[in-house]
């Protein structure tokens, strides 16, 4: 192992602690329940095939529904540890990608220790991170990551280097899409690759059409997948979240970039703006340091070499293409952005090299300024993903609390009693936030799959819109959330 290698394997393990210390012991809350209930019901039918190779709308992702599987069969629902583990085993392996991709690609130890802090330590981690059902999203851009890396790392090589590479970094692309359907933002990263290598670099014959036939083989594996999912039940919904909506993509990318620039976490510039006047005490400062990392990465990205910028434009498109194809739907989150954070941070490391550039190495303070800007930058990137933790852990308890609490309400009913639940309708509290913050309980429990997980005395709950069947008793959770249980 070389000295560089220690240097980045030491700052991507303590980059990871500091993400990774504080979250563990983390309850469920929303979808978790729902994918609890789903892969309970298929263990407790003793065919794990039912949840594995099933659609789970929006997803059919057979190898993170396996892991599902596995997670509940041998470690337990209230145990998050063994899904903790592996995201920040992933979190680490991504980052070591990144130093030994970046260095290969000439940057400082600095610059890339930098990019290092913004890949970990960026606020829009903590649902990849920190939720019990985004596991697959951090194993699906890992390997999206690694795919495009590879590519990448045989531009200008002579063919014989590179068919290897091409061959694997194209194979990548197959578990990746089995985990989930983000992986197929690699299909569009080598595409763009070939019509680079093709129109930029004008690369000889033979390396244009080695891209060329990786570029057929990710979009015959990516007609196969959707071909799968059709076969599953899944394509665009005709209404909804999940809808196609070409109009939506401006919007989309947005939302996605802004994620990646605001050096804040998102949800405080939501709870400024949501109303008017905006509280102005947040926004300005919030716009003021966007700024601020705006101009710095535009100014460093400008002051690098002339032929270093067809790369720095090749970064910038490989974060836009990064979207596809979440942002031709509807509904498009934080989470969503991940898998564009590896060029984003990427383009920081340029950056930050090009400001080593611009300053002269005898003017200390100069370079003492460099320095403590971007700590200044990772720190707030640290600070906000570790409130988003802290929103998290609460959101959790939140959801502890509800279910305890509506459990506790029937401790009196017979047991097997059917239950009709009423007040817990899937629609978030104004003040909520993505992944983030959830406050009602209709969303803390996913209507009644929280409830229904492993009930207390055989109940039998069913919601206002399961068509419930004469219930013996009603529950209903009303406007100012007192619980009251009548009988039918």
């Amino acid at each position: 192992m070389t000295r560089d290698s220690r240097i980045f394997a030491a700052v991507a393990a303590a980059l990871v602690v500091g993400a990774f210390a504080r979250g563990f012991g983390m309850y469920p809350f929303y979808d978790d329940w729902m994918y609890l209930s789903a892969a309970g019901e298929a263990l407790a039918h003793h065919a794990p095939g039912e949840f594995i190779w099933s659609a789970f709308p929006p997803h059919w992702s057979p190898l993170s529904f396996a892991f599902w599987i596995f997670n509940l069969r041998y470690v337990g629902w209230e145990n998050d540890a063994l899904i903790r583990i592996t995201n920040a085993v992933m979190a680490w392996a991504g980052l070591m990608g990144f130093a030994v991709f970046a260095r290969r690609h000439g940057a400082s130890r600095g610059a890339i220790v930098a990019g290092m802090a913004t890949l970990g330590w960026h606020h829009i981690n903590a649902a990849p991170y920190y939720a019990w059902d985004s596991f697959d999203q951090l194993a699906a851009d890992l390997l999206t990551w690694t795919s495009i890396a590879l590519m990448l790392t045989t531009l200008k090589r002579p063919q014989p280097g590179a068919t290897r590479r091409v061959a694997l970094a194209t194979a990548l692309l197959a578990p990746a899409l089995l985990i989930k359907e983000e992986a197929l933002a690699a299909v569009a990263g080598i595409v763009l690759l070939a019509i680079w290598s093709s129109v930029v670099l004008r690369e000889e014959a033979p390396m244009r059409r080695l891209r060329w036939n990786a570029a057929a083989a990710a979009l015959v594996m990516a007609a196969a997948f959707a071909a799968l999912r059709w076969h599953a039940g899944l394509w665009f919904d005709a209404s909804g979240p999940y809808r196609f909506c070409a109009a939506c993509i401006p919007g989309n990318v947005g939302l996605m970039v802004a994620s990646l620039i605001v050096p804040s976490r998102t949800l405080d510039v939501f709870l400024a703006v949501r109303g008017w006047p905006p509280d102005l005490s947040v926004a300005i400062p919030v716009a003021l340091a966007t700024l601020a990392v705006v101009a710095g990465v535009i100014l460093g990205l400008l002051s690098r070499q002339r032929d270093d910028r067809p790369s720095v434009m090749l970064t910038a498109t490989l974060m836009l293409a990064s979207g596809f194809p979440i942002l031709l739907q509807e509904n498009v989150t934080e989470l969503h952005a991940h898998t564009a954070l590896f060029w984003w941070a990427m383009l920081v490391t340029m950056a930050i090299d090009g400001w080593r550039r611009r300053v002269p190495a005898t003017v200390a303070a100069a370079r003492l300024a460099l320095t403590g800007g971007a700590v200044v930058y990772a720190l707030a990137l640290g600070i906000g993903l570790q409130s988003n933790l802290a929103e998290m852990r609460g959101t959790g308890e939140r959801s502890r609390l509800w279910r305890a609490r509506l459990h506790g309400a029937l401790h009196a009913i017979p047991p097997g009693s059917r239950v009709l639940v009423r007040g817990v309708p899937l629609v978030k509290g104004p003040r909520d936030y993505g992944l983030y913050r959830v406050s009602t309980p209709g969303y803390l429990l996913a209507g009644t799959a929280g409830l229904a997980w492993r009930a207390p005395m055989d109940v039998v709950w069913c919601g206002v819109a399961d068509g419930c069947d004469r219930p013996d008793y009603v529950l209903e959770i009303d406007a100012g959330e007192r619980v009251r249980v009548s009988r039918r």
